[in-house]
């Protein structure tokens, strides 16, 4: 008997992921997909302001007695975005080495989409089948099948 072919496909923007794959085919219609796993980042909903210290480092002019604020090298909300996605990368790989997937779909925003795909493994890099640019975490399980497409094409084969 033919194994149907199981394929991950990873939503994902700088702050959520949910993994999902192709529902069983005995389980109800109307959600065709079924969640994986899902990840919330605790700063999701926090701004850059609210993640970094009180005030920014001051140094001091060395000809006079003038003080200047220094910025900081990297924003806090992008570095915690970058951090969550690393987790994310880290499961991925992590479940690819256990060989939980035979294929990867990645559907994220484009920057978030570059950084996905740039921290994978190897091994999980070449398990990915396609990528689409866009953010698809808000919609519902039973309403991704048309954007999917490529994806659900992918997992009949």
């Amino acid at each position: 008997m033919l194994r149907r072919r199981k394929v991950w496909i990873c939503l994902a923007d700088g702050a959520h992921a949910r993994i999902v794959t192709r529902a069983d085919e005995g389980m109800e219609f109307s959600v065709p997909y079924s969640i994986v796993v899902e990840f919330d980042s605790r700063d999701a909903h926090r701004r850059s302001r609210d993640l970094g210290a009180d005030r920014p480092g001051r140094t001091q002019e060395s000809a006079n007695a003038a003080h200047h604020a220094i910025t900081p090298r990297i924003d806090p909300l992008r570095a915690s975005k970058a951090e969550f996605i690393r987790l994310v990368v880290r499961y991925l790989d992590e479940a690819g080495l256990r060989d939980d997937s035979d294929a990867l779909c990645l559907v994220a925003p484009a920057a978030c989409l570059n950084t996905l795909s740039a921290a994978l493994q190897p091994t999980t890099r070449r398990k990915v089948i396609s990528t689409k640019a866009k953010d698809l975490m808000k919609v519902p399980l039973a309403r991704l099948a048309p954007h999917l497409s490529q994806a659900a094409a992918v997992d009949r084969q």
